[in-house]
């Protein structure tokens, strides 16, 4: 199941999906917070119908923050949740 940085992100800093960039930080540039992050996941979760482990979540916050790195974590370690 593949996501992109699409309108998650952008519903979350008040932007403009085109103007958001894979290799943006999403703390720093973005000023997102660690709650803005934990409701994106859960937005993704819920939208997607996947659950994405807390350990995860824990590889992307030791990664380089961007937005891409918590794209490919959700989509290497999302897992559908049955109907």
């Amino acid at each position: 199941m593949m996501i992109d940085s699409g309108c998650s992100v952008a519903d979350k800093v008040s932007t403009m999906p085109d103007e958001i960039l894979s290799k943006q930080l999403l703390i720093e540039e973005l000023k997102m917070d660690s709650l803005d992050i934990v409701e994106l996941v859960m937005t993704i979760e819920l939208d997607r119908r996947v659950s994405v482990p807390d350990k995860a979540i824990d590889q992307w916050v030791k990664s380089d923050g961007t937005v891409q790195a918590l794209i490919d974590i959700i989509n290497a370690n999302a897992v559908p949740k049955a109907a």
